[in-house]
């Protein structure tokens, strides 16, 4: 895992948490955690957590329209 690989998956999981309305502390504690077990890992972010929107999911689930 590349340094720039994780700061762009902790940006994307940054995002979506924004818009899903985490709190910012919340964010913070996330995505600290996962640069955290990314470095002493040495995995890529994606193959332990999924894609950010899918780690997302586990904080602030996607809404889907039912019809």
């Amino acid at each position: 895992m590349t340094e720039a690989a994780l700061e762009k998956y902790s940006a994307e999981l940054t995002e979506i948490l924004e818009l899903r309305g985490v709190p910012e502390e919340e964010i913070t504690q996330i995505v600290r955690e996962v640069e955290s077990h990314a470095a002493e890992s040495s995995e890529d972010p994606a193959f332990e957590f999924g894609t950010p929107s899918e780690y997302a999911d586990n904080f602030a689930p996607r809404f889907h329209m039912i019809r």
